[in-house]
């Protein structure tokens, strides 16, 4: 599977005013450890405010800022505005998983791996960019996972 690594971050708008999420590891393991991927499609599927809310304060450089951009849309143009940034959360998430590959060139899964949860994928791509590629803990959480297994691809070729 091939990964896109430059990823602009994602904005939302509403009226004159624009929130932006960076996808990151660290937003998806947040992710991971507390939802399924069926229950964050569910949530977007249904306006879950709960959930959409959380997934903008982890992906935003100013949680407080991202809540209070949420509530103002809810207030303005009531709860089924929320479906509208169901688009730009689902890239969000995706991008944030590592869920973003080429879907032209995904490989069929091999039978004989054990299967792994995201939040332990997340987890040991944290220890490749600190511990193989010595990035600092600041610059992997940054990192999107497509970023880190490229990294971790160009120390294998280099090795």
């Amino acid at each position: 599977m091939t990964y896109r690594l430059a990823y602009d971050r994602i904005a939302i708008t509403h009226g004159d005013n624009t929130m932006r999420l960076s996808p990151s590891l660290r937003a998806g393991l947040l992710i991971a450890q507390k939802y399924s991927l069926a229950d964050i499609g569910e949530a977007l599927a249904e306006s879950n405010f709960t959930i959409i809310t959380y997934l903008v304060m982890i992906g935003a450089d100013d949680p407080d800022a991202a809540l209070s951009f949420v509530c103002r849309m809810v207030a303005e143009d009531g709860y089924l505005s929320l479906a509208k940034i169901s688009p730009e959360l689902q890239a969000f998430v995706m991008i944030s998983l590592g869920l973003s590959g080429d879907e032209d060139s995904q490989a069929e899964p091999d039978a004989n791996l054990s299967p792994i949860t995201f939040a332990d994928a997340l987890t040991q791509l944290f220890e490749t960019g600190t511990g193989w590629l010595g990035w600092t803990p600041a610059e992997t959480w940054a990192a999107t996972p497509a970023e880190i297994v490229a990294a971790r691809t160009g120390l294998f070729a280099k090795l």
